[in-house]
């Protein structure tokens, strides 16, 4: 296909007269092909050109255009601002001749100064100084506005971080005081179900007491109708806090050492009733395994009369035989909290070893085995089933 050529400027009505002639040798030549053939070639040719020639027509009619469109614009703004300058001229001009026709001292005043001195004067009245001290009066007034108000804002946000602060406080105070008022509901609920609130009773005796003070304490309750006397646990806040002063110049802790008293009392007295101030109180000794029993000395007399073969040995002279190391002057040692006046008128005694169940069955370190392989409530019911073969036991000595 050949290349068209670029057409050149007025030549659009060449192309359209030769593309008519070209149109009519085409429609003549009805026999030839090649001929035809050429003419249609010679035709796109044409039209090709006179396509690019509209294009650049096209094309500069819309150059032309956008030239006109801006030179347009141009005159306008230009017109605006001549517009403009016009009517700020006539609106000076006219406060000028306002200001000229009238007239003040100023202007007909005399000056006596050289003409070539009347551009360096300034001319100011009272009425000036006037404006120019209250200008300067209400711009310090605004600063001090300013000031004052940057003052009381930050006043303000500080009075507002201590409430909020305050606020805080306040609601975790109260969540706090909803914890405690909680825990200690609980603590109520707890104490109020304790076993321990009204103390020691006669039902948890079997579960605080030593295995041989439970012994006695149970022939005791079974004898107590019926021989009219009765037995409790001893064991008083004065005798308890001198037992924690002792325990606590041994070193030991006192915690621990209140404790181990109110938890596991170490003593048990058997009062017979109907004989004023006649009563007996049997202690436990664990480190000795040892039941003592402590009394008056006219009980005491009635007791050694009433088993001569018995005397009572004297917890010093017990001492002495199982514990030689140990100094008789240490007797805070022992564990129970009886006064050191107590502590004179213990007495070991072989009835009340078996009574307790001391005297009764294997040695110490075979009744701590048997306890440890049957159980507590095993060796419970061997040593009070070994009992029933010695007799009536307390109350055979009461009697």
């Amino acid at each position: 296909m050949v290349t068209p050529a670029q057409p050149s400027g007025g030549e659009e009505a060449a192309i359209l007269a030769e593309l008519r002639s070209l149109a009519d040798q085409m429609l003549a030549c009805d026999a030839d092909a090649d001929k035809f053939d050429e003419l249609g070639a010679r035709a796109q040719e044409k039209l090709a050109r006179l396509g690019l020639a509209f294009r650049r027509a096209v094309a500069g009619v819309t150059a032309t255009a956008a030239r006109t469109s801006e030179a347009r614009g141009k005159l306008h703004s230009e017109s605006e601002a001549l517009g403009t300058g016009r009517y700020i001229l006539g609106h000076y001009g006219q406060r000028v001749s306002q200001t000229l026709a009238h007239e003040s001292k100023y202007t007909s005043a005399e000056l006596d100064v050289e003409e070539g001195d009347l551009s360096g004067v300034t001319r100011v009245d009272g009425r000036c100084k006037e404006y120019k001290a209250r200008l300067a009066e209400e711009k310090r007034q605004r600063q001090d506005l300013v000031s004052e108000f940057r003052q009381r804002t930050s006043a303000k946000e500080d009075e507002q971080r201590k409430c909020d602060e305050a606020s805080d406080l306040e609601r975790k105070f109260g969540e706090e005081v909803a914890l405690q008022r909680a825990g200690l509901a609980r603590i109520q609920d707890l104490y109020q179900s304790s076993k321990y609130r009204e103390g020691v009773t006669k039902t948890t005796l079997d579960e605080f007491l030593p295995l041989p003070l439970q012994i006695l304490l149970a022939q005791a309750a079974s004898r107590e109708r019926g021989c009219g006397w009765h037995a409790s646990t001893e064991g008083t806040a004065s005798a308890l806090e001198e037992f924690a002063t002792l325990a606590e110049e041994a070193g030991c802790d006192p915690f621990a050492t209140s404790q181990l008293v109110l938890m596991h009392p170490l003593s048990v007295k058997v009062k017979v009733c109907g004989a004023e101030n006649v009563s007996l109180s049997f202690h436990y000794l664990p480190d000795l395994n040892l039941v003592l029993v402590s009394c008056p000395d006219a009980v005491l007399g009635a007791l050694r009369a009433a088993t001569p073969e018995d005397r009572g040995v004297k917890l010093e002279q017990r001492l002495r035989e199982r514990c030689p190391e140990s100094s008789d002057k240490k007797k805070w040692r022992l564990p129970t909290y009886a006064p050191g006046s107590a502590v004179e008128r213990l007495r070991d005694f072989g009835w009340a070893q078996g009574v307790c169940g001391l005297g009764v069955g294997a040695s110490e370190s075979k009744a701590k085995r048997r306890r440890k392989e049957d159980g507590l409530e095993e060796a419970r019911r061997s040593a009070r089933a070994a009992l029933e073969g010695t007799g009536e036991g307390l109350a055979a000595v009461m009697e």
